[in-house]
């Protein structure tokens, strides 16, 4: 009955659809009434937390997911059965749901490692748009935070990785501070993720982690970048830019000038904390006895 009565709602007026810990639904009533929502293609939210998802209702939902969600923009499937088939099945739909924004799969413990995998495979997608990712209370190791932290290499929309009720450990958090600011070189830091920036409470107030993403914090992402360049390079060939005529060579000069005066962060105890930065940059290669110093905005 709840199936048909969502069925029969005019076109267009569900947009939000709460339902949520009816574990006493059978699978078969959940899958009509996940069928059902083929019907309201401008559903926005969906709410489908503790009731005890199984494969076939994964596949119903990845259906509607895949046909009909087009305007989706909240999906929360925490607390139920999901095991690695149904994510399987919902991974493949999710690359299709280019407004989905938040995403909730919390304590569905069934998930093993190879399944979490594949879930990180959706932060890989040239049009994913989520901003926020919830997979507390999950079989979330080393391995899988490694996949995760590799698939944000060219993500720059997930703001959100709360990753709460697994296991915590430095390994974790060395691979995402790989992605946030890789530092091989200046143009490997430029591309860095500047955009994660919350990873729940339990990140340790020690983690290397912590200063970056509050850095991340900021909204200018360029300036962002700038400073993080000039917190681990302290030393800029300058012979390359002399070579071209001097054409390049002020534009470097104003944006090493512009990077200085954006308020370099000091770390205290994982913390940042505005302050005046003594970092000083080398500009070297003008010539064999000479080295320009850039300290602070001072040139």
């Amino acid at each position: 009955m709840f199936a048909l009565a969502i069925g029969n709602c005019t076109h267009k007026s569900l947009q939000t659809l709460d339902l949520q810990n009816n574990s006493n639904i059978s699978e078969e009533g959940m899958v009509d009434i996940i069928t059902s929502l083929s019907l309201q293609p401008y559903l926005q939210h969906l709410h489908l937390t503790g009731n005890r998802l199984h494969k076939n209702a994964c596949v119903a939902l990845a259906t509607f997911l895949h046909c009909s969600a087009k305007g989706l923009q909240y999906l929360n499937i925490s607390n139920n059965e999901i095991n690695d088939e149904g994510i399987e099945a919902l991974v493949a739909a999710f690359t299709n749901c280019n407004r989905l924004e938040q995403l909730y799969l919390s304590n569905n413990p069934s998930i093993t490692a190879r399944g979490w995998q594949r879930v990180a495979t959706i932060l890989e997608a040239p049009n994913s748009n989520l901003h926020v990712l919830f997979i507390t209370r999950n079989n979330v190791d080393d391995e899988v935070a490694a996949a995760l932290a590799s698939a944000l290499k060219n993500n720059h929309k997930l703001q959100t990785l709360n990753m709460n009720g697994n296991p915590n450990t430095a390994v974790r958090w060395q691979s995402f501070s790989k992605i946030l600011c890789n530092t091989s070189s200046v143009n490997a830091t430029f591309l860095s993720n500047h955009s994660l920036w919350n990873m729940g409470s339990e990140v340790p107030e020690n983690a290397i982690i912590r200063p970056l993403l509050g850095l991340n914090t900021r909204n200018n992402k360029k300036e962002v970048a700038m400073i993080k360049i000039l917190q681990n390079h302290n030393d800029f060939d300058m012979q390359p830019f002399f070579e071209w005529d001097f054409k390049v060579l002020p534009l470097v000069l104003s944006w090493l000038e512009r990077a200085s005066a954006c308020g370099m962060p000091e770390a205290s105890n994982g913390k940042l904390n505005q302050g005046n930065s003594q970092q000083s940059i080398n500009l070297s290669g003008v010539c064999q006895s000479c080295t320009w110093r850039l300290v602070s905005g001072r040139s």
